[in-house]
């Protein structure tokens, strides 16, 4: 859906091209939903790049800044699809150790679904 009332050929991800702002559209799976909740506007001297960011867990499970890195979009999606193929794999590389069992069993190779937007 899009409204002609916001006269901006726009919208989420890769949606443009309409007569108005895109505020609303979802993939045919139902899987992925863009929806603009909130519509404001901000000054230019606010507004910056998209930055891909891996950031690693702190030590009681929190983010801390200092160790968020910048990395490409092409090295993100290299996680995250690390992240997809073996989330315990990814685990240990992100914390630098092995994960175990709490009794002491290693983990085992454990997948989540990857859907990317884009098939």
């Amino acid at each position: 859906y899009y409204t002609s009332d916001i006269p901006l050929s726009r919208g989420p991800w890769k949606l443009w091209g309409l007569p108005g702002l895109i505020v609303h559209a979802t993939d045919a799976d139902g899987y992925f939903l863009f929806e603009t909740t909130n519509f404001e506007r901000i000054p230019e001297s606010v507004v910056r790049p998209i930055l891909y960011i891996h950031r690693k867990e702190g030590s009681k499970g929190d983010y801390k800044g200092a160790e968020y890195k910048k990395v490409s979009k092409k090295t993100y999606i290299q996680y995250e699809k690390a992240y997809h193929e073996d989330v315990n794999a990814f685990r240990e590389f992100e914390f630098g150790h092995k994960v175990f069992t709490p009794d002491g069993s290693p983990l085992p190779i454990t997948k989540t679904d990857y859907i990317p937007l884009e098939k």
